[in-house]
């Protein structure tokens, strides 16, 4: 199996790729859509995550920001 990951807008009912496809006409195909974020960065609110935790250990707040695919904390 050739897998290939490309990016497509879809527009009026359909998916147009940006680039060529190495496909043959009338080939099959299956389809995994992954939705970009609306933003570049999307920013998380970690208090209303940790709210209601109560106290939680340095290594539970790591596996959070983990889960949440967080590259920036700030503790103020």
């Amino acid at each position: 199996m050739n897998v290939q990951t490309v990016t497509a807008v879809y527009k009026n009912g359909v998916l147009k790729p940006q680039k060529p496809l190495n496909l043959a006409e009338n080939e099959q195909v299956e389809i995994q859509i992954l939705q970009k974020p609306t933003s570049e960065k999307p920013v998380l609110k970690l208090s209303s995550v940790l709210s209601g935790l109560g106290d939680i250990t340095y290594e539970e707040i790591q596996a959070i920001t983990r889960e949440y695919r967080v590259t920036e904390v700030f503790i103020h």
